[in-house]
């Protein structure tokens, strides 16, 4: 179906011209600019608003991401509300009006793909809570597929000379993708059924890609850090469980998350929650790697 309907673009929209623009994109995050660039290569030029040392719930909305807003030709975000606390007063100050919400230069990510756990009844006493869902769905590679297609799609929307050209990156990306997917997997079979705490709700979509079970999150509600009372309880309450690690995003204090290691006796693992946030993870494939590599039994 999908080759279908490229087919039906690259009829509409495919010239015999040699123009090779270049579209300006801005990603809010990492992994976001690296998927462009790998669909849209030498026609695009990225530039990412986060860094990826930042808690992506908090980016400082300094003046100087809405400089880098203003000549855009699209905005790809990660969505999910994940972006909401940030992201709303840089596009305003930003005055660009191809880049709004609802518009042509606009793409929102997690519309793409169908959120985990979505809570519409949600209130502040839940925490950080996100009532669309789980943003953090890059986490299962199964997701990529949809994103990749989704930006290259777009790509051809507003460069129509350069459909041929996306269709083609997105296949070789697509090919590569499944094929290190497919490593990735037969590498973490041995975690199938295995339990593991995590400190947010970020690595919910990971544990479901695994076939692994969170049983415990180390915050009391999202957004709020544990006592050490709740850490206490939280070990009571682990006594039975049969858990094989204790995993928490790069940027996040380590104390509390390697307390509850120690105290278990298992395996205690930093995840770069981004590309970038590690010297190995310069880019998706890499990053996934390094995920892999730290989780690996």
């Amino acid at each position: 179906m999908k080759k279908m309907i490229w087919a039906a673009w690259v009829a509409l929209f495919c010239y015999h011209g040699s123009a090779n623009a270049t579209l300006n994109v801005v990603a809010t995050y990492g992994w976001i600019g690296d998927l462009v660039q790998q669909i849209g290569q030498e026609r695009v030029a990225v530039t990412v608003l986060a860094q990826a040392s930042f808690d992506p719930h908090f980016v400082p909305p300094k003046p100087s991401l809405a400089v880098k807003l203003r000549n855009a030709d699209l905005l790809v975000i990660n969505g999910g509300q994940l972006e909401m606390g940030w992201l709303p007063p840089v596009l305003r100050q930003a005055s660009n009006a191809r880049i709004q919400p609802n518009s042509e230069g606009f793409l929102d990510l997690s519309s793409l793909v169908t959120l985990s756990n979505p809570r519409p009844h949600a209130t502040r006493a839940d925490g950080d809570v996100h009532p669309d869902g789980n943003p953090h769905y890059v986490f299962n590679p199964d997701n990529m597929a949809a994103l990749a297609y989704g930006v290259a799609h777009q790509l051809c929307h507003l460069d129509k000379a350069g459909c041929g050209f996306y269709e083609q990156s997105l296949a070789r990306f697509d090919e590569r993708w499944q094929k290190e997917k497919q490593g990735w997997q037969q590498r973490l079979l041995p975690l199938k059924g295995k339990q593991l705490v995590q400190y947010h709700e970020s690595f919910d979509d990971l544990a479901y890609w695994l076939g692994m079970t969170v049983v415990a999150n180390v915050e009391p509600v999202p957004g709020v850090p544990p006592s050490a009372s709740h850490l206490e309880k939280l070990l009571k309450r682990l006594a039975d469980q049969q858990v094989v690690m204790v995993i928490q995003e790069h940027f996040r204090d380590r104390e509390a998350t390697e307390w509850l290691a120690k105290q278990r006796q298992v395996k205690w693992q930093v995840l770069p929650s981004d590309v970038g946030a590690t010297p190995k993870s310069k880019d998706l494939f890499s990053w996934f790697n390094e995920l892999v590599e730290r989780l690996a039994p």
